[in-house]
């Protein structure tokens, strides 16, 4: 009877190791809100407004799609889209005002590609629950296939995301594997 006891509780105790693994693998930083910052500095202001001014457009033009904070509290992760077919990905250092490492600086180079871009533009990745930031499609058969951005992750100290594809004509998205 002893022995039954003793197996019942290392099996408990190891099925609560793994919940705990699994759910600190699946931690993701605390998302930036505008609650955290103080109203003189609203990060998402100053990020629009950089984004904006280096790509010669209007404030109104760029769109933050996620904004996560790493495990340097100091260092977003931040991912933007431009109205004009551009994505962005980017480490952004919060005490210094600027860019430190610049992932994708992607514009769309025909009208095809922009039509792609604008099917999954405000999509929401199923693995985050951020807005993806799509760049780099090129048209296979009747699809295109992309490269996408959705977050950020602490464990692997990177920008989280995967590939996909997008059917034009039903605008239906196809999900591929997660490369990060």
């Amino acid at each position: 009877m002893k022995k039954e006891w003793f197996v019942v509780c290392v099996v408990i105790g190891i099925v609560f190791c793994f919940a705990v693994l699994c759910l600190t693998l699946q931690h993701r930083p605390s998302e930036i809100t505008q609650e955290n910052q103080p109203a003189s500095e609203n990060i998402q202001d100053i990020l629009l407004t950089k984004i904006a001014a280096e790509k010669g457009i209007a404030k109104e033009n760029v769109r933050i799609c996620f904004l996560i904070q790493t495990e340097n509290a100091n260092t977003l992760a931040v991912g933007a889209i431009t109205r004009m077919g551009g994505a962005l990905t980017f480490f952004y250092d919060n005490s210094s005002y600027s860019i430190t490492s610049r992932e994708v600086d992607y514009a769309t180079a025909t009208d095809e590609d922009f039509l792609a871009f604008s099917v999954v533009e405000g999509k929401i990745s199923p693995w985050t629950g951020n807005e993806i930031v799509s760049s780099d499609f090129a048209k296979r058969d009747n699809r295109y296939v992309f490269a996408y951005y959705d977050g950020y992750s602490a464990l692997l100290r990177r920008l989280t995301g995967g590939v996909a594809s997008v059917y034009l004509d039903n605008e239906e998205i196809e999900w591929g594997p997660r490369l990060t």
